[in-house]
């Protein structure tokens, strides 16, 4: 990830904040600061649409959400930025995710009516899928 070529200092940034982001998934905190030392801030939009494209489809048994705000600048506490990523992954149907984000903002304000109605939306739509069969040539 610090080695592609960079058409420009976002896109650079991004790349360096990835990379952070599985350092501190390997407990390897002081190269990841290392990194993210060095590394231009982005606008708040343009972090939050990264987080968007990084987590909506993450390798299967594997979460970096965590790994990813912190190497993306967004704090775990900032129910406004958990607020806006659990949005956006409930209207683009990223369920999984939504829910994951639905958590965290409920752990930050409990009784949240936004959050426990897209958990159940969301939990609602995995349900539906794992009853629909596999097509032909599909593993269930």
């Amino acid at each position: 990830m610090l080695h592609l070529p960079e058409i420009n200092a976002g896109l650079q940034s991004a790349h360096r904040r990835v990379a952070a982001m599985f350092l501190y998934s390997e407990g390897r905190d002081a190269e990841a600061k290392t990194i993210l030392d060095s590394t231009m801030v982005l606008p708040r939009e343009v972090t939050l649409d990264n987080l968007h494209a990084l987590l909506a489809e993450q390798p299967s048994g594997r979460n970096y959400d965590a790994e990813a705000l912190r190497a993306f600048g967004v704090s775990a506490s900032d129910s406004t930025a958990m607020r806006a990523l659990m949005r956006w992954f409930a209207e683009k149907k990223y369920a999984e995710v939504a829910i994951r984000f639905a958590d965290r903002l409920e752990r930050l304000q409990p009784g949240d009516g936004e959050a426990a109605r897209i958990r159940r939306e969301m939990s609602a739509r995995l349900e539906e899928q794992r009853a629909i069969p596999p097509g032909p040539g599909e593993v269930s």
